[in-house]
């Protein structure tokens, strides 16, 4: 099952990249909103 949670993160992320604050924030979030196998995914990103 497709789920867009993960386009959206990736999305913000790539938003936010200037700014490591921000970008760290993002992040933790993707960790704690996304599967294992989007986590992997979004390494290899």
């Amino acid at each position: 099952m497709y789920r867009m949670i993960y386009d959206y993160t990736k999305n913000s992320i790539e938003r936010v990249s200037s700014d490591t604050l921000r970008f760290k924030r993002e992040l933790k979030k993707a960790l704690r909103n996304l599967l294992p196998f989007e986590i992997e995914k979004l390494r290899n990103w």
